[in-house]
């Protein structure tokens, strides 16, 4: 049971985690619009760092549904894993359509993904870890054949970020299939990549010791290749091709976004076994209200900002100093509700909902 606390602390701190990158990149990507250029060293850690703690939390969301359906899994319970998928269901419907009165908001919405990669994780729950990775593999080389086929640009307006026609049959199956912010094709493979995590006792040191290592030379390997090869890949006019950037998120990146996720999950799981959980608990608290933070940054604190005039076309390091200061005020909104509550408002709402 201890070994059982210790694993899911360690999974919420890493959401922890991902909450600060999450707020750091979305202040970033608003405040500085989507024609400025990165210079300098931290713009530019900024610039590779984008879509990567979007990953970490779709794998995590992967790793959370594996978990959720072990029991059943495991013993061949028909009624309970039937139960389990009913739940599941309810959820990613709350999700889809939650994200979809979210889009109107922000357009870089994720909730509408996570409702569709978690209504498809339940047909294949079952699945052996071999169909598994064929699937993640074929969900990743899907989105290259799009991308040879069709014109990935298309309905975007790069000097806002915006994209036109999201509410057309056309568009909107583009944007979610091939070319909107998280599509299902190649990010259907991150929510898979989790649910084979999600299998393995991460808590073994032995076994944790190989998949850092193998998560860390997978991840070196990929930016190696696509440092080295950028340039002449930017000379003969392909320069997505060999990328590791998510935007278009291309196999390099799948691989590499993975294997860095697994890793940063893997450290955050020895940490939880290291320092004494009391040290940890707001980054924890905060990990397991993701929900609740992730709106709440979109309708509050950027709307305090657009009604300051400081929204837009503001400094990184600005940008940067928000994002920070209102992570810290979500740490301490944390602390204070948990106190009372053992979910974060709009977990509550969910579960009042979908059960």
């Amino acid at each position: 049971m201890a070994d059982k606390a210790k694993r899911i602390a360690g999974y919420d701190l890493a959401r922890g985690l991902a909450v600060l990158g999450m707020f750091i990149m979305n202040f970033k990507i608003v405040m500085q619009g989507g024609e400025q250029t990165a210079e300098g060293f931290w713009p530019v850690l900024l610039v590779a760092g984008e879509g990567r703690f979007a990953v970490l939390f779709i794998v995590l969301a992967g790793i959370g549904v594996s978990l959720m359906t072990r029991r059943p899994r495991m013993t061949g319970d028909r009624i309970m894993l039937w139960q389990k998928k009913t739940l599941l269901i309810r959820r990613a419907v709350f999700l889809f359509f939650a994200g979809l009165l979210f889009f109107p908001v922000w357009e870089a919405d994720i909730l509408h993904y996570y409702g569709i990669y978690i209504g498809l994780a339940v047909f294949i729950l079952t699945w052996s870890d071999r169909q598994l990775w064929a699937a993640a593999s074929v969900v990743t080389l899907i989105f290259v054949v799009l991308f040879i086929f069709f014109d990935w640009e298309q309905g975007w307006d790069w000097h806002s970020l915006s994209y036109t026609g999201f509410w057309t049959p056309a568009g909107n199956l583009s944007h979610t299939l091939f070319n909107g912010f998280h599509p299902l094709f190649p990010w259907f493979a991150f929510f898979i990549f989790g649910m084979i995590l999600g299998r393995y006792d991460w808590t073994d040191r032995g076994l944790r010791r190989l998949g850092f290592r193998a998560a860390l030379a997978v991840t070196l390997v990929c930016e190696t290749v696509s440092y080295l090869w950028a340039p002449a890949m930017v000379l003969s006019g392909n320069a997505f091709w060999l990328s590791t950037l998510s935007f278009p998120p291309f196999p390099l990146f799948v691989l590499s976004g993975g294997a860095s996720s697994l890793a940063v999950i893997l450290v955050c799981i020895l940490i939880t076994e290291k320092i004494p959980l009391r040290w940890l608990n707001p980054l924890i608290y905060t990990g397991q209200m993701v929900l609740t933070h992730y709106i709440f940054h979109v309708i509050i604190a950027m709307a305090v900002l657009e009604g300051m005039g400081r929204l837009y076309n503001q400094p990184l390091g600005f940008a940067v100093t928000v994002a920070a200061g209102y992570f810290f005020l979500s740490i301490l909104f944390s602390l204070l509700w948990r106190a009372k509550f053992t979910k974060g408002p709009m977990e509550t709402v969910m579960r009042k909902i979908c059960g």
